[in-house]
């Protein structure tokens, strides 16, 4: 009898098993996603529905749509996320620091969604080719799609930064290389493609040529090299926090958060170990389970 039932018993254990695996469990995502996410697109999943959205998308005029499409709700979503515009300051109690960071988290992973959005245009116009002046690594510019980035993320109110100065690697990433030996320093020679912040926060780089020697600028490194805090751009290598996490998972990732403000460059300021010109510490971690 004990042989005849262990069967039974075991399909009870698989059925169980795959009730708890599809079983929606309530999370801060699901909350905050219901408070922050108005419906956009077929997926109704905010900025991630878009993502998806475009990836299915037949063409220009089919992505262009879709965009204008999504700009009204998106306004109201990343109004939703004001509270990462600028540095949060630290409170002083444990319990309040931990849940300022909660929120913050919820917040970030929406505003990541956003910048896959933005990866994605970004890639379109960067397809496989050749540059007409510079080494680009095997790229070249597609402009209309690029202008889709630009009055995509402008129409969300999302501020153009340039940054025409002078070359800032802060504010600009290499796109082409104009190799000249004759210099002695790193001269902004274009500015391909806007960037854009959020506050005081860098939400994308603008893409520029650069002009400069060879001792300063390897023209191969600048334009093959991996882009780290980016989710895509092929045919260039990328590396983001979301890379080896599942299909859902991956999106529970958040912004990598950049500020330039009164007080200087803070980089990466969700990173684990303080890179002060002090001798670096680490500091106390968010656990990744509160975010996957």
């Amino acid at each position: 009898m004990i042989a005849e039932a262990e069967p039974d018993r075991r399909r009870c254990l698989v059925v169980w098993a795959a009730a708890r695996m599809l079983e929606r469990k309530p999370s801060r995502q699901t909350h905050i996603a219901s408070v922050v996410s108005p419906n956009m697109g077929r997926h109704e999943d905010g900025f991630r529905g878009l993502y998806h959205d475009l990836l299915a998308a037949n063409d220009t005029h089919e992505r262009s749509r879709l965009l204008e499409d999504a700009q009204e709700p998106g306004r109201r979503q990343l109004d939703a996320l004001a509270a990462l515009r600028a540095r949060e300051p630290v409170p002083a109690r444990r319990e309040d620091r931990q849940r300022r960071d909660n929120e913050q988290v919820a917040r970030s992973w929406q505003l990541y969604a956003l910048s896959r959005v933005s990866d994605y245009l970004l890639e379109l116009g960067c397809p496989p080719g050749e540059l007409d002046h510079g080494w680009t690594g095997g790229r070249r510019l597609a402009p209309h799609e690029l202008q889709l980035h630009t009055a995509f993320l402008s129409g969300l109110g999302l501020e153009r930064c340039t940054h025409t100065g002078g070359f800032s690697p802060f504010h600009h990433e290499i796109f082409a290389v104009v190799q000249d030996d004759t210099l002695d320093e790193v001269v902004l020679e274009d500015v391909l493609w806007s960037g854009f912040r959020f506050g005081a926060l860098l939400f994308a780089r603008a893409g520029v040529r650069v002009r400069a020697p060879a001792t300063l600028v390897d023209q191969q490194v600048a334009t093959t090299s991996t882009l780290f805090f980016t989710f895509r751009r092929q045919p260039r290598r990328t590396e983001d926090a979301s890379q080896g996490w599942g299909h859902n998972s991956q999106w529970r990732t958040r912004f990598s958060r950049f500020y330039a403000d009164a007080e200087g460059f803070h980089l990466n300021w969700d990173g684990s170990v303080d890179l002060a010109p002090t001798r670096p510490r680490r500091r106390q971690a968010i656990p990744r389970g509160s975010q996957s």
